[in-house]
């Protein structure tokens, strides 16, 4: 179990913004102080994967990287992720 999953460890405030502004709620939604849930579906796997214990600084510096780009350039690294999977594969 994870330091934060045992109640051991809160994330800190650049962490908590960051998160929020990814999923568009406040906070209060990301710590439990608001009832609205309407977002659950989104936040549960995004939190699993920065619990994942295997995940590089590499790994998490990339996420963050794609996080900034605006939509289009997402578009494309999608596409490209997508032919280097496709290639793997052969």
């Amino acid at each position: 179990m994870l330091p934060h999953e045992a109640g051991r460890r809160e994330p800190d405030n650049e962490t908590l913004h960051k998160l929020a502004d990814f999923f568009n709620v406040s906070i209060d939604y990301l710590l439990g102080r608001s009832e609205d849930t309407s977002n659950r579906v989104l936040i549960d796997p995004f939190i699993s994967v920065l619990n994942d214990p295997t995940l590089s600084e590499e790994d998490k510096d990339i996420i963050d990287r794609i996080r900034s780009l605006p939509p289009s350039k997402k578009h494309l690294v999608k596409e490209l992720l997508k032919a280097f999977e496709s290639e793997t594969k052969k």
